[in-house]
């Protein structure tokens, strides 16, 4: 039987208090000490493991287990919330990875790798690597190289070249391989072994396709989000126009999307982007999209985090193999899903 605390004098009480403290921190310096001892080589282990994409292994383990019960849950028929045309804040300029500011709009175009008999298009190319994407900064900066070569006495002026009618306005004519593609195909272009076929859209060739418009929340890892209104066209309704083809019997099972200059990309699982809310946007608050947010052409997916929201899309794959991408090499979850 405990002894009532009122039967007993305050000094014994102090002494009883004591005696537990007493006791406690013993225990606690023990468990607490090897509880310390136990991180320090959880830390040093996990800090020597094998790193995959420049994160240790069983992290990068978590991120797939965490991809797995994501997807294991996702719903094509789930919606990220929508909202009115007054709650829109309009979207912060973040991240430059990819985007070439001096990309010359007129010399885009979006490349379609993998799609079911390309030929049938009348955007085909024999090989989609000879596309040519210019960029003012390297017009002006060979501009600038020949105005510095030394002037020769008694050279006549040169000769302008003739100006072809696929040129870009203010960016130097064309090569050969940027004409139109039939007209490829008549001059005798063949394809080389290594050669990629498929098909390049311009931009009227997207707008040709169904409009879809959406009022979203744009979430970035970083902490912050903002509600943006979107336009352009469901990635859905594009497989729709330009349907994939199958690989062993199969559709693909991931995509990757990559931007003019190489210099950034993203891969996608399919269900992923054949989701109703996924738009590949060229228009952005009701005016068509700036540079700074991924013009021409740019991804909004409000299941995922921004980062994979890639900007400047020039080229789409298809495939069944993950493409490691850009983010993921430096440590992040390739899913991104919220």
């Amino acid at each position: 039987m405990i002894e009532s605390s009122q039967s007993r004098t305050p000094e014994e009480l102090d002494e009883e208090v004591r005696r537990m403290l007493r006791t406690r921190t013993r225990r606690s310096f023990l468990i607490g000490g090897a509880a310390a001892l136990a991180s320090a080589g959880l830390y040093e282990a996990l800090y020597r493991s094998k790193a995959v994409n420049q994160l240790q292994w069983p992290l990068r383990e978590v991120h797939e287990a965490n991809r797995a019960l994501t997807n294991l849950l996702f719903r094509q028929r789930v919606l990220a919330p929508t909202y009115k045309p007054s709650e829109v804040t309009g979207l912060r300029i973040n991240g430059d990875f990819g985007i070439d500011t001096g990309l010359i709009e007129s010399s885009w175009g979006l490349q379609l790798v993998g799609l079911d008999r390309p030929q049938q298009y009348r955007q085909f190319l024999p090989d989609v690597d000879l596309w040519e994407y210019r960029s003012k900064d390297d017009y002006e900066s060979q501009t600038e190289a020949r105005s510095q070569e030394p002037d020769v006495k008694g050279k006549g002026p040169e000769a302008k070249p003739k100006q072809n009618a696929n040129a870009a306005p203010g960016g130097p004519p064309p090569k050969p391989q940027q004409a139109i593609p039939h007209l490829q195909e008549s001059a005798g272009v063949t394809a080389s072994a290594d050669a990629v076929p498929g098909v390049v859209l311009r931009l009227e060739d997207l707008k040709k396709l169904p409009y879809t418009e959406q009022i979203t929340q744009f979430k970035c890892v970083e902490g912050w989000s903002q509600i943006v209104r979107w336009g352009g066209v469901r990635f859905r309704d594009l497989l729709r126009a330009y349907p994939p083809a199958n690989i062993d019997g199969k559709p693909p099972t991931y995509v990757t999307m990559e931007t003019s200059n190489g210099e950034f990309n993203a891969s996608f699982d399919m269900p992923s982007l054949l989701h109703p809310q996924t738009l590949l946007c060229y228009s952005m608050d009701g005016v068509p999209l700036q540079i700074a947010h991924g013009a021409p052409v740019r991804l909004a997916m409000p299941l995922k985090y921004g980062y994979k929201q890639i900007k400047a899309i020039a080229s789409i794959t298809f495939g069944n193999v993950r493409t490691p991408d850009y983010w993921e090499k430096l440590g992040y979850d390739w899913y991104a899903g919220l």
